[in-house]
C-alpha cells in the first residue's frame, strides 16, 4: 500500500513539473506550509527555502505587494474556492515571471478556516505573448489612426466593418458610426456599384487590385487612389478586404498639366530642329551656288567639304526632328544615315563596298554633333584619297556601344595614309578637326597601317 501511495506522488511530482505547476499549502495566516519539487522550476527555490519561512505574499514583487496581500486575503475572508487568479512571482535574480493560482479553503469540522491548498501554473509564455499582441495591435492602431491615408474594412458583402479616423472623416461620420453600412450609402449609385464590383473581384479572385478612379465628393469629382487587398482569418480563409484610399486629385492636375507643357515644348522643339534644318539648307545652298561660280579649284574643293560637314549636321537635326525623344537617338541609325549622306556625294562610289556594322543602342544627342563631323571627316578622306588608281575598294564603319563605353571604327583597304602623319604632324584641316572633336569627347584616337588605314575613336558616354 506504501509503495502504491509513493508510485502515485511520484507520477504526480512528474506531471507537476511537466506543467510547471507548484503544489501549496499555507495556513491562515498564509505561512507556506507545503510546496512541492516543482518550486525549483517555477520559483527558482528549494521546498525547504520556502515552508516555514515565507508567507504567500513574499514572492510577489515589493511594487504592488500590499495590494496583493489586501485581495488575496479577502479571498481568505469568503473561505471561497478561486480560480484563474493572475499575480506575478518574483524570481531570486530579481525577474518576475507570470503566474495563475488556483485555491481551496481549508476548513475544520466546525468551519473555521485553517489555511488553503492550490497550484501555481507558470503563464510566463502565454502573458509575454499577450503584450506582444497587445503591442503590436496598439502599434497598428496608432500608425492606422495617424495615416494620412484612408483605411476601412468590409466583409465578404461589402458591408464595413471599421475604418480609421481619416476615412470617417472623409465621409463627414464618426468611425464607430460606418459598421453596418455600405457604398451606397455613401456615394452616388454608379460609383457604388464600380466600388462593390471592385470588391467582389478582390474576394473571388484573392488577388490584390491596385486602381485610380474619379469618384463625387460634395457635386465635386475628383480622383482617388485605390488598393485592395483579400482580408483573411487564422486560417487563411478570406473573410473580407482591407482598403486603402488616396485622394490624388492634385496629382492629376499636376500631370495633365505637365503633359501639356511637354506636348507644347516637344513641338517648339521639332519646329526648331525643323528651322535649323532649313537655315543648313539655305546655307548649302549658297555655298554651292558660290563654289559653281568659283575657277580655283583649291577653293571649290574647300567649299565642298564645308558642304559635306554642313550636310552631316543637317542629318542629325532631321533625325532630331522626325523623333519623339530629343534627348536620344539611335547610334544605328544615325550613323548609317550619315555614312550613306557622305558617300552618295562621291562620284566613285560604285566603286566602294560599304560595310556597316554599327550596335542599335541610344546615344545622348548631344554628343553625336561631334561624331557626325569625326565620321564625315574620315570618309571624306577615304573617298579622296584611299582609292586612287583602284578599281574596287571597301569600307567598313563600325560603333559599339558596352558598358557606357563607345567604341568608333573606320577602317579602309586602300593605298594607305602616308607615315609622315600621325600624333605630331596632323596633314590637313580634316584630320586636325577629327582631332579636335575626339578631343571634345575626352576620348582618344588611334591611328593603324598595314593594308589600308584603320582609325579607332574610343570615349565615354
Amino acid at each position: 500500500m506504501k509503495d502504491k501511495i509513493n508510485e502515485i506522488i511520484e507520477r504526480y511530482n512528474e506531471l507537476s513539473k511537466h506543467s510547471r505547476t507548484v503544489t501549496w499549502e499555507v495556513d491562515a495566516n498564509g505561512l507556506y506550509t507545503y510546496v512541492n519539487d516543482a518550486s525549483k522550476l517555477v520559483y527558482g527555490m528549494e521546498p525547504e527555502s520556502i515552508i516555514g519561512k515565507k508567507y504567500f505574499y513574499d514572492l510577489h514583487p515589493e511594487n504592488g505587494r500590499e495590494s496583493f496581500k489586501n485581495t488575496t486575503f479577502d479571498f481568505f475572508s469568503h473561505r471561497k474556492p478561486f480560480t484563474n487568479f493572475e499575480n506575478e512571482v518574483e524570481l531570486p535574480g530579481g525577474e518576475t515571471i507570470w503566474v495563475s493560482t488556483n485555491g481551496m479553503p481549508i476548513l475544520d469540522a466546525v468551519g473555521n478556516l485553517l489555511g488553503y491548498r492550490g497550484t501555481d501554473m507558470d503563464i510566463n509564455e502565454r502573458k509575454c505573448a499577450e503584450e506582444k499582441l497587445r503591442e503590436s495591435e496598439n502599434l497598428y492602431k496608432t500608425l492606422v489612426s495617424h495615416l494620412p491615408q484612408k483605411i476601412f474594412i468590409k466583409d465578404t458583402q461589402s458591408i464595413y466593418i471599421a475604418c480609421n479616423d481619416e476615412y470617417a472623416k472623409y465621409l463627414g461620420i464618426a468611425p464607430e458610426e460606418i459598421k453596418g453600412k455600405n457604398d451606397f450609402d455613401f456615394h452616388p449609385p454608379i460609383f457604388a456599384t464600380s466600388y462593390r464590383a471592385d470588391d467582389q473581384q478582390v474576394i473571388q479572385s484573392g488577388k490584390i487590385i491596385d486602381i485610380e478612379e474619379k469618384y463625387v465628393l460634395s457635386g465635386e469629382e475628383k480622383w482617388a487612389h485605390t488598393i485592395k487587398v483579400p482580408y483573411t482569418d487564422s486560417a487563411n480563409n478570406i473573410i473580407g478586404l482591407l482598403g486603402v484610399f488616396e485622394d490624388i486629385t492634385e496629382r492629376k492636375l499636376s500631370e495633365e498639366k505637365i503633359k501639356t507643357l511637354l506636348a507644347e515644348k516637344e513641338l517648339l522643339l521639332k519646329e526648331v530642329h525643323h528651322r535649323i534644318k532649313n537655315n543648313m539648307n539655305i546655307v548649302t545652298s549658297v555655298m554651292f551656288l558660290r563654289m559653281e561660280s568659283l575657277k580655283e579649284p583649291e577653293a571649290k574643293a574647300a567649299l565642298k567639304d564645308s558642304i559635306s560637314r554642313v550636310k552631316s549636321m543637317m542629318v542629325l537635326y532631321d533625325k532630331l526632328y522626325r523623333s519623339n525623344n530629343f534627348n536620344e537617338l539611335s547610334f544605328r541609325e544615325y550613323l548609317e544615315s550619315i555614312v550613306n549622306e557622305i558617300i552618295d556625294n562621291f562620284p566613285n562610289k560604285n566603286i566602294v563596298k560599304m560595310v556597316k556594322i554599327i550596335d542599335n543602342a541610344m546615344i545622348d544627342a548631344k554628343i553625336l554633333p561631334a561624331v557626325g563631323i569625326i565620321i564625315n571627316e574620315l570618309l571624306t578622306n577615304i573617298m579622296k584619297y584611299a582609292f586612287i588608281g583602284r578599281e574596287s575598294g571597301s569600307i567598313t564603319v563600325s560603333g559599339r556601344v558596352s558598358e557606357k563605353r563607345v567604341t568608333i571604327v573606320v577602317q579602309d583597304d586602300g593605298i594607305g595614309m602616308p607615315e609622315s602623319i600621325g600624333a605630331s604632324n596632323r596633314g590637313g584641316f580634316g584630320l586636325e578637326l577629327v582631332h579636335m572633336m575626339t578631343r571634345s569627347l575626352n576620348g582618344d584616337i588611334k591611328i593603324e597601317r598595314g593594308g589600308g588605314t584603320k582609325f579607332t575613336i574610343e570615349f565615354d558616354l
